[in-house]
């Protein structure tokens, strides 16, 4: 699955994305496979942070959809430091 952006993109290239949830939650993604995909036949492959919630994986072993993990980042917080952030904001420099 992929956002309205990505899809357009893909299009440029000659792909079609299969997928695009309405809304980019566990839950939203998990609602729009279950209804694209055949209960106890699919095989999915879910590439995923490594820090993701168990919501899709479970959801869809509930299914009886095979289910292969691949993980292929990592999130990371950045750290910024409060004065600059709050500098930035005042003088418009982010918003």
């Amino acid at each position: 699955t992929v956002g309205a952006a990505t899809a357009r993109k893909l299009q440029e290239f000659g792909f079609r994305a299969d997928l695009i949830p309405p809304k980019f939650v566990a839950e939203a993604l998990l609602a729009s496979l279950r209804q694209a995909l055949p209960s106890q036949k699919a095989r999915v492959l879910l590439i995923r942070p490594e820090d993701a919630r168990q919501v899709i994986q479970k959801g869809l072993r509930e299914n009886g959809i095979q289910l292969d993990e691949a993980v292929a980042y990592k999130t990371v917080p950045v750290k910024f430091h409060p004065d600059w952030v709050l500098s930035s904001v005042r003088e418009g420099r982010i918003d």
